[in-house]
């Protein structure tokens, strides 16, 4: 497996990125600031420090409930070719 950093996310307070999605890489996101909600496989957790890491072909989404602009950062791990 190979990591690369996809991207850096920025969410406005009340923002989803997108809607809960699910995709054959897994990816880590390493919270920088703010406070989240996240749904993987329907379950929704509340998420304001650390990282976590959503396998393949879990469904995922994030959603910002707190009151800053919330920053991430999502890495990939892909199968090198």
């Amino acid at each position: 497996m190979a990591n690369r950093l996809k991207r850096m996310r920025h969410a406005a307070p009340g923002a989803m990125p997108h809607p809960p999605h699910r995709h054959v890489h897994s990816e880590m996101f390493l919270l920088r600031e703010g406070t989240l909600e996240l749904t993987v496989n329907g379950k929704t957790y509340r998420w304001d420090r650390d990282r976590l890491v959503c396998a393949s072909n879990e469904e995922h989404g994030v959603k910002n409930v707190g009151e800053r602009p919330a920053n991430l950062f999502v890495v990939e791990w892909v199968r090198a070719s």
